[in-house]
């Protein structure tokens, strides 16, 4: 999981039944306070006894009380103020570790808007994804706290890795021996067809480390990144160059395509040619989309 506040100083809102009890679950040393509807007591029961022997405070307030607390009118009943998540260090022998696991990861390069984030996260923590690689973030940075909360919970389940020069971090994973493909319009070939025939030998990683040449990664397959760029420029040059290979998603497939897509060129932010009308994907539907693949593949 992403780090919480050691310095035990700043805190961040959270409401919404499944985001508050799935920290509560996971990260109870990081509450401060706890609000909650007359109709959460007897579900809370457990953790207001844990909470009031160590002294941390509760109450329990009416619908308009809360949504004052939680500056939202969605808060389902509770609130809990708690130290953030924070996000991790990305290191060698941590990127090794997880390719020895087969882990599948996912690399976000200039995706900031975190209501997308917090729908990637919970495709990531659906999927079983090790590790999100935020281009940009910086080690021990909080993860916007908007995340968490559209998140559903997921946020608990997927560890945030910094990657404040995003082309070195995937160049670390690939060393460690993770295959690394973008995902982009105009992506070579589909990210299926990828996945059904990996590349023998990808100059952007390196042999010593593939499956085929490592007995410690014989028993997993092999670990893969998936990159997705920003909706309206994709990848970067640089976070491009550091693709072991670029692919894309695969749109149509479901007849017709009567709205006239024709005069439409490429594809999605991950797409290619389709036969309906729209050439676009939201990015979180994109990392859905994709994990699915992986997914289906393994």
């Amino acid at each position: 999981m992403a780090a919480s506040n050691t310095n035990k100083t700043e805190t961040q809102t959270l409401y919404g039944v499944k985001a508050c009890l799935a920290m509560l679950e996971h990260r109870p040393g990081d509450l401060v306070r706890l609000y909650h509807a007359e109709g959460m007591r007897r579900q809370l029961r457990g953790m207001l006894s844990w909470a009031a022997a160590r002294h941390i405070p509760y109450r329990e307030l009416d619908a308009e009380a809360l949504g004052k607390v939680a500056k939202s009118p969605h808060h389902e009943g509770i609130v809990v103020v708690c130290h953030p998540l924070r996000h991790l260090a990305l290191t060698s022998a941590v990127a090794g570790q997880a390719s020895r696991a087969g882990e599948v990861w996912m690399a976000l390069d200039g995706v900031s808007n975190p209501h997308n984030l917090g729908a990637i996260v919970r495709s990531c923590a659906f999927f079983g994804v090790g590790g999100l690689l935020a281009g940009g973030a910086s080690p021990r940075e909080k993860v916007n706290a908007a995340v968490p909360r559209v998140a559903e919970g997921g946020a608990e389940h997927v560890r945030f890795f910094a990657a404040p020069e995003l082309p070195t971090a995937l160049r670390t994973l690939a060393q460690a021996g993770f295959r690394v493909i973008g995902l982009e319009t105009d992506g070579g070939r589909p990210l299926e067809e990828a996945l059904a025939d990996p590349p023998e030998n990808n100059p952007e990683n390196n042999p010593e480390h593939s499956p085929k040449n490592n007995p410690e990664n014989e028993p997993a397959a092999q670990a893969l990144t998936l990159v997705l760029g920003q909706e309206r420029e994709g990848l970067s040059r640089e976070a491009r160059r550091a693709c072991g290979e670029v692919c894309h998603i695969e749109g149509g497939g479901l007849g017709g395509g009567s709205m006239g897509g024709g005069g439409i060129a490429g594809g999605s932010i991950a797409g290619g040619s389709i036969a309906g009308g729209l050439s676009s994907l939201n990015v979180s539907v994109t990392a859905g989309v994709a994990l699915a693949a992986v997914a289906r593949g393994r």
